[in-house]
């Protein structure tokens, strides 16, 4: 199946007529949101402060552009440092994730090394309603989402 705008999660600044950018951070750490319709593509780039999570996923909920389901292709092959979770545990609060009526809810995670394995662990027993894998490859990843995607009709 060939959706329209299939290259959404290819490149990151490529954008749709729908696509919506948020970012939020420093030269130190940011969090880059882009969605477009039922998916949602996250870029997580050196050690970003929890709030800016908070805030990226805040504007999307508010502007309607994040629902709880979602085809999402997370990027922390950029994260360094450490994971401060209080803010991961706070978003959990703030939608019924993998829940409702519309779209179908993965989460593929692309992972520089296997020691981030442990992330998507903790991702999963976090947003129990969604589907989680980790992938190294970005094609594979995509793959994935793709087939993730709900059945036409």
């Amino acid at each position: 199946m060939r959706e329209a705008h299939d290259d959404f999660f290819s490149v990151f600044e490529k954008a749709t007529e729908k696509s919506v950018f948020i970012s939020h951070g420093t030269a130190k750490g940011r969090i880059s949101l882009k969605a477009d319709g039922e998916r949602l593509y996250v870029v997580v780039e050196g050690q970003p402060r929890g709030e800016y999570l908070l805030r990226c996923f805040r504007e999307g909920l508010d502007e309607g552009v994040v629902r709880p389901n979602m085809r999402t292709l997370v990027d922390l092959r950029g994260l360094t440092g450490g994971t401060d979770w209080s803010p991961v545990f706070t978003l959990r609060t703030y939608a019924p994730w993998g829940h409702g009526k519309e779209g179908v809810s993965s989460t593929a995670y692309l992972l520089r090394s296997d020691l981030f394995g442990a992330m998507v662990k903790i991702a999963e027993t976090l947003f129990f309603g969604t589907h989680h894998r980790s992938f190294h490859d970005p094609a594979e990843a995509v793959a994935w989402l793709k087939t993730m995607a709900k059945p036409p009709g």
